[in-house]
């Protein structure tokens, strides 16, 4: 997503949290799940500045800065 935004661009989006009914929906994906807690940290190594997380139980919605 970084290589396609200009500098400022937004990058914003939503994922759900691992829990059983997740995890039985996705039986025999390939699901790679993405933990809220460290995920600024990967925006920032991805070129991203300013990113928020805002998690609920079931879900989160991040937003970030192409800089």
């Amino acid at each position: 997503a970084r290589r396609v935004l200009r500098h400022g661009g937004v990058f914003v989006g939503i994922d759900s949290t691992p829990s059983l009914r997740f995890r039985l929906i996705h039986i025999g994906d390939t699901m790679i799940v993405v933990d809220p807690d460290t995920f600024g940290a990967r925006l920032r190594a991805a070129g991203f500045s300013d990113p928020t997380i805002d998690g609920r139980p079931d879900r989160f919605r991040f937003r970030a800065y192409a800089r």
